[in-house]
């Protein structure tokens, strides 16, 4: 992720370790969530590592998103055996907050308050039976509102009304793929029916939406087991 003059730069490293920009010495039998920030030129400014679940065996790192504020604060979430944590950083990578909201927080995306908005995906996780929820914290990790999505959320956009666009597919029926509209309440406003096409990219135009993701053998215009499929659609899902 760009970060001022440099980058942030996260990942998995093995504990503890200690060999070239990689210093963890949080001693683990598996690997850690680790990040790192660098300048222009590739010059090590900071690090941190994280093992903060001894109950699960796996670090996986998810995402890096800005956070909306003035003090260059970002959210990272991670997820340990498929249960995420999200933690709110300062520009030196200090922990400002951590919160671990359960099996869901595979996408988040930071809203204009300074807080940060997460959905839940079963398929990213691997995990079949639930419902996933749509969870809104403010800039302090408190819960504001929590929803149902009753699907797997792949995809969290702004809407330019000011509420937000989320893509996801039914978590009971295969290719059945939908996008919600969402208020700033977190009230769902409209469900619009995609039919085969798995949203994994989502823009909205002025008159529709422009969406990218794969397509099963069985959808329009296969060509294979899985294809790529671009799909413009009316505000309708037309």
């Amino acid at each position: 992720m760009l970060f001022r003059s440099g980058f942030l730069v996260c990942g998995v490293v093995a504990a503890p370790q200690n060999t070239g920009m990689v210093s963890c010495g949080i001693v683990s039998e598996y690997d850690n969530t680790w990040l790192i920030r660098i300048d222009g030129q590739g010059i090590l400014q900071n690090q941190q590592c994280w093992n903060w679940d001894e109950d699960f065996y796996l670090k996986e790192f998810i995402s890096l998103e800005s956070a909306k504020t003035d003090n260059n604060e970002f959210y990272m979430n991670a997820h340990t055996n498929g249960k995420v944590t999200i933690l709110k950083l300062d520009e030196n990578l200090n922990e400002l907050w951590r919160r671990t909201p359960g099996y869901y927080g595979t996408q988040i995306l930071p809203t204009d308050d300074g807080g940060v908005l997460l959905g839940g995906s079963y398929g990213y996780l691997n995990k079949s039976q639930g419902t996933d929820t749509i969870l809104k914290l403010d800039g302090e990790g408190n819960t504001e509102w929590k929803i149902s999505a009753g699907m797997a959320v792949v995809k969290i956009i702004r809407a330019k009304d000011g509420g937000f666009l989320v893509g996801g597919s039914d978590n009971e029926v295969l290719n059945d793929y939908y996008i919600l509209k969402v208020n700033q309440n977190g009230e769902i406003v409209e469900s619009i029916a995609l039919g085969t096409t798995y949203p994994r990219i989502l823009l909205e135009l002025e008159d529709g939406f422009l969406l990218a993701g794969n397509v099963g053998p069985d959808g329009p215009n296969a060509h294979g087991e899985f294809d790529i499929l671009l799909s413009r659609i009316d505000e309708a899902g037309h």
